[in-house]
């Protein structure tokens, strides 16, 4: 019953949305797209998340939607479609766990080898001691601070201090 309504919805929301109906109906699949609005509402009902935006382009045709809140507090504002996220949360994930790999595949480094040596400035203060692997399991027990307080490194300071041979391996 629940899943019906939510279907109801999508196919009302996707009738509502502002590209040509035979833009989206020529490049997009409408059961898809309903699927994609049912799934997303019902995070959101279930408390999962409070709202997103689905936003898919493709050979020049666009959809987007925005669904529930961007912010629930100190009150709840309404999720727009060109809310900005931050995706800071997947560098790690995406980027950073990759390159580590493609580092310890060519030998250059462990997951046990220390920080310091692989940027020299990165001692003092007990820092010597932190590993890869500390800093990528989040166990190097350095505050989550930025670089200009002290507390981290930047990148800048990563991608420019690094051996020449190591700067040199990177493929992006």
């Amino acid at each position: 019953m629940i899943l019906r309504l939510l279907r109801l919805l999508a196919v009302c929301a996707l009738l509502a949305v502002r590209a040509p109906a035979a833009e989206i109906a020529d490049t997009f699949h409408a059961d898809k797209l309903a699927q994609m609005d049912a799934a997303i509402t019902l995070a959101i009902a279930d408390g999962r998340c409070p709202g997103g935006v689905l936003w898919l382009e493709r050979d020049g045709a666009a959809f987007r939607k925005s669904f529930g809140a961007r912010a629930v507090e100190p009150e709840r504002e309404a999720m727009t479609e060109d809310t900005i996220f931050d995706a800071a949360s997947l560098t790690k994930v995406i980027a950073t766990t990759t390159s580590v790999m493609q580092f310890i595949e060519r030998g250059q480094f462990t997951l046990d080898t220390h920080v310091s040596e692989i940027l020299a400035e990165f001692r003092g203060a007990g820092k010597e001691a932190i590993t890869v692997r500390h800093l990528l399991t989040h166990t190097s027990g350095l505050p989550p601070t930025s670089s200009s307080t002290g507390g981290g490194i930047s990148v800048s300071l990563a991608w420019n201090t690094m051996a020449p041979s190591t700067a040199s391996a990177i493929t992006v």
